[in-house]
């Protein structure tokens, strides 16, 4: 299902349009969403829906259209009265602004880093969500009080992927965009400076500097005031010549290679030394070196640190460069082939653009493996997917690939198996990022932080951060907050454990989601082959199926040999929090329970 509004308001069922009947009921869909799941209250709705001289009927008319809604967008939404009004989730559904917001604040982080041609890929691809003006078809009074503010948003969007293709010497391309744009916000200065420095380098300078005297004296008749530094600065640095020539072409910027390592990086110290050696010249004993390493392991355990940790520490072995790439896109899909071909060819030496068809980017891809000392990090594969197809097959080429499933099984490639931290990495990470001086006091209680974390790297790292957010805070204060409700705690400082894995979870087969969150209401674990058929109400032999199922997909992980020969199995405490959260789940077990079970308090049921 697919949800938009930054356009006509619309729901789209495999392509096609449902109606909604009519502007209100659009108007209160726009409402709800622009709200990301925070109830609005029947006042605002009524605000959204009529304006201030709402009929006598408000209150039996929104409750119509709450209900024709959540006919509309099904099982899969979750539309509730809450708190005096109404709250919508849609954790499955493709919502245009939820994704433009997402890959907006990725492009403008990346355009921060200087990493200018991932910051214009991702403000491409969120400019992509947009089908028109916002909220087309929406009742006026919503329409009026929020188009203009998404509007602008979208402006600043196009302003930022402007800076970064100028800075790829995109300008040709800048300068048409830009144009029409200025004539339609004539005293926007900063898009005005960017349309100037364009037509200079596209060899335009009158234009750029008619544009500079036209906007002056614009601001000068509406405003009274003189341009901003943003605008006189581009003015100056075209009489002074500063843009000069145009620069090279994108490719001659040289793509980072690898994300940033992290400065705290804790544990791991074995599977270090196995990639090291996997991955070199030598290989352990018993085998020589592998052309690829898995890493396999749940969300949330730190594959993607691990990967970037090796590939920094063993960048010396590989003199002809390293290459990375994310495999899926924002909702988990696998990328196209040649969107993460283009992506690797900017990282390896070259600097020509890549080819237009996937079949040229892949013949350069292997031609440049082929004669190269390289390694290669493909992040976040699935199976099925492309990796397979990316495994160069150059002599001189080592591939570490991670993936959250073990069924993603490649040819000569080495499985590292990479599970929760031990206790003391979790103490030692939780110690790091919070500050030893905030956990010192109680190493009991940081013990049973990191315990009630599950030993899960993202969810130390988060309750680290939250610690170190609240200086009036120690370990045991949070530890009785996350009893009442341990995934919103966990949120702090750009750490999100519940929408990492609530997305771990929504990748599941819709089937395999559903005894996921089944086996989760039994509790931490170990589970039998014998509870889990109680629970599931199947055979044996099917609920064992079932459990192996999800220890390929990483959700369980075998916990020892049961009675009758066969294996136990546990569940994660911060995975079973968001299994939990699926629709039906914390309402049949209670909430986790406090304080009272000590170290694993919101991990057991």
């Amino acid at each position: 299902m697919q949800i938009r509004i930054l356009g006509p308001v619309q729901v789209l069922r495999d392509g096609r349009s449902v109606p909604l009947g009519g502007a209100k009921p659009s108007a209160a869909l726009a409402a709800l969403l622009l709200a990301d799941g925070a109830p609005v209250s029947v006042d605002r709705l009524s605000r959204a829906l009529w304006g201030p001289h709402p009929p006598a009927t408000m209150p039996a008319q929104i409750h119509t259209y709450v209900s024709r809604l959540r006919k509309i967008l099904g099982p899969g939404a979750h539309l509730e009265r809450r708190a005096g009004g109404y709250a919508l989730q849609v954790p499955d559904a493709a919502v245009d602004l939820r994704d433009f917001a997402r890959l907006a604040a990725l492009g403008r982080t990346a355009l921060e880093g200087g990493y200018h041609r991932e910051a214009s890929a991702h403000l491409s691809a969120a400019l992509d969500q947009w089908t028109g003006y916002p909220l087309e078809g929406a009742a006026a009074p919503l329409a009026e009080a929020e188009a203009p503010r998404l509007a602008g948003a979208r402006l600043a969007a196009v302003e930022d992927r402007a800076e970064a293709d100028l800075a790829l010497g995109r300008h040709r391309r800048t300068a048409e965009e830009l144009a029409p744009l200025v004539e339609e916000h004539p005293l926007r200065e900063r898009l005005r400076a960017q349309l100037m420095t364009a037509l200079y380098r596209c060899g335009r300078q009158a234009d750029a500097l008619e544009a500079y005297r036209a906007g002056r004296a614009l601001i000068a008749d509406e405003l009274g005031v003189d341009p901003s530094s943003v605008l006189d600065g581009a003015f100056q640095a075209i009489l002074q010549g500063e843009p000069g020539p145009p620069p090279a072409p994108a490719p001659a910027e040289p793509a980072p290679s690898l994300p940033a390592d992290l400065a705290d990086f804790t544990g791991r110290v074995r599977h270090l030394a196995d990639m090291a050696a996997w991955l070199g010249p030598g290989g352990p004993a018993g085998g020589g070196p592998a052309p690829a390493v898995v890493v396999a392991g749940a969300a949330g355990t730190g594959k993607t640190a691990l990967a970037v940790r090796a590939a920094h520490a063993l960048r010396d072995r590989f003199p002809d460069g390293t290459a990375f790439a994310r495999l899926t896109g924002p909702l988990g899909r696998p990328r196209p082939l040649g969107e993460v071909l283009a992506d690797l060819l900017a990282c390896l030496p070259g600097g020509e653009p890549p080819p237009p068809d996937t079949g040229g980017r892949i013949a350069r891809y292997r031609r440049l493996c082929a004669r190269g000392r390289l390694l290669v990090v493909l992040d976040d594969a699935v199976a099925p997917g492309p990796a397979a197809e990316l495994l160069p097959g150059g002599p001189g080429v080592r591939t570490v690939v991670t993936t959250r499933s073990r069924r993603t099984a490649l040819p000569g490639a080495r499985l590292l198996h990479l599970g929760p931290f031990e206790p003391e990495e979790a103490v030692e990470l939780l110690r790091g990022a919070a500050g030893a001086a905030r956990t010192d006091g109680g190493a009991e209680d940081a013990a049973a932080l990191s315990a009630a974390c599950g030993h899960l790297p993202l969810a130390v790292r988060a309750a680290a951060v939250r610690l170190a957010a609240k200086a009036h805070w120690g370990p045991s204060l949070l530890l009785r907050r996350m009893a009442r409700g341990p995934l919103a705690e966990l949120a702090a400082g750009g750490v999100d454990v519940r929408g990492e894995l609530r997305a771990a979870v929504r990748r599941l087969p819709a089937a395999l989601r559903a005894d996921a969150a089944g086996l989760a209401r039994l509790g931490g674990g170990p589970l039998s082959v014998q509870d889990a058929a109680a629970a599931l109400g199947r055979g044996e032999a099917e609920a064992e199926d079932v459990l192996e199922a999800l220890v390929d997909e990483n959700v369980l992980s075998p916990s020892g040999m049961a009675p009758g020969g066969r294996f136990g199995y546990a569940l994660p405490a911060p995975l079973r929090w968001a299994l939990l959260e699926e629709p039906g789940g914390w309402d049949r077990v209670g909430p986790p329970p406090g304080r009272g079970s000590r170290v694993s308090a919101p991990g057991r049921g």
